[in-house]
């Protein structure tokens, strides 16, 4: 099983961060959640201890309270700013690496801003958050678990040439069976078909093997034909090269800069999810990514205005170039850009301001790279 990281800063949220690292440890066991620089061995660069334990994480955790962007030093110097800080090292190592990274909101803290983070902690301000209550503790927790559950992938042991073993299940090996099979692979200068050139019948062979031989002749060609589809399948999911998941809140006002570049030869398949609720005069409206096209938004809290329908539909644009409708979702081609590629996507939603202040939820955009290889 794969490991869970969790990052916090002590002057902002040890109390909250313990009780979680806890929790997730009876879950997980003990040896699955790393919590505490503590634990590392005197003498080792802590650099490379968090790199070597994040290698083993499935998931980092990156617990933010009210005062984890504006913590200082003693010298007056937000800690952020500091190429050096624990936090901001295990954070960004982690979103380098690709580590799906969730900001775990305690104290009724938000996420950060893009612009009020250096450089290499921008994307965590787009990283899905999960929120942990007081007053919810227990259940918030427990809703946690069950979200983590998927990336807590197993991860099989490595067969150690040390050990002797082999990785073949089965008493004879590739090997061995072929030692077996080759002699029995001559030509034969009789029978029928002789002296058409026809040089051997594969009869003879297979009724002179044994039944073990037979046994693991048949257990090789269906490890072949495993294999085979196997490796298609791989080949197929590699098409997915790389996903990166934003949010987009309801009130986010202009278009959101994400970070991502489309270049050239490059696709993306961009997917929304999520609902919006609009706090409008008609009372609380949910809708969904789809907006009102073709009548598939949905109200579902109260009756839709009179004056017309709410729309909440996800848009982008890049670096140039006109805003194009996403709605559910959308694949986008370096071909569709005015102006050669690289360029980066913003998204944003149609109608950010409108149906009334106050608007709440988001929507959680996954943008896969789906060029072929």
């Amino acid at each position: 099983m794969s490991k869970i990281f969790i990052s916090y800063r002590r002057e902002d949220a040890a109390e909250a961060a313990g009780r979680l690292a806890d929790y997730l440890k009876q879950h997980f066991g003990n040896d699955n959640v790393y919590y505490d620089v503590d634990s590392f061995a005197l003498g080792r660069d802590f650099r490379k201890a968090i790199e070597d334990c994040l290698g083993q994480c499935g998931v980092l955790l990156g617990v933010v309270g009210k005062q984890w962007l504006q913590t200082t030093d003693q010298a007056g110097t937000r800690r952020l700013d500091k190429s050096d800080d624990l936090v901001r090292f295990e954070i960004a190592t982690a979103l380098r690496r690709d580590i799906p990274v969730i900001p775990v909101l305690v104290q009724g803290a938000t996420v950060p801003k893009a612009d009020e983070l250096p450089s290499d902690l921008e994307n965590f301000s787009f990283r899905n958050s999960f929120e942990l209550s007081h007053a919810r503790w227990n259940s918030d927790v427990q809703a946690l678990v069950d979200k983590l559950r998927p990336l807590m992938r197993p991860t099989a042991p490595v067969p150690s040439a040390e050990s002797g073993r082999s990785w073949w299940p089965y008493p004879m090996n590739v090997q061995a069976l072929v030692d077996k099979l080759r002699p029995l692979m001559r030509p034969t200068a009789s029978g029928p078909g002789a002296e058409s050139g026809r040089s051997w019948s594969p009869y003879p062979m297979l009724k002179a093997l044994s039944t073990r031989a037979k046994l693991g002749l048949a257990v090789f060609f269906v490890a072949a034909v495993v294999a085979h589809y196997y490796a298609k399948l791989r080949q197929s999911a590699s098409s997915k090269q790389q996903r990166t998941v934003v949010e987009v809140q309801a009130n986010y006002d202009g278009m959101m800069p994400t970070g991502i570049q489309l270049k050239p030869g490059q696709s993306m398949e961009i997917t929304a999810s999520g609902t919006i609720v609009y706090n409008s005069d008609a009372g609380k409206i949910e809708v969904g990514p789809e907006g009102d096209q073709e009548q598939e938004h949905s109200c579902v809290l109260s009756d839709c205005p009179k004056h017309g329908s709410p729309s909440a539909e996800l848009i982008g644009k890049f670096d140039y170039g006109k805003v194009f409708d996403i709605g559910r979702q959308k694949k986008v081609t370096d071909k569709e850009l005015p102006a050669p590629a690289p360029a980066q996507l913003y998204l944003g939603l149609n109608v950010a301001r409108q149906w009334g202040n106050g608007n709440s939820g988001n929507f959680s955009v996954t943008v896969d790279d789906i060029t072929p290889k």
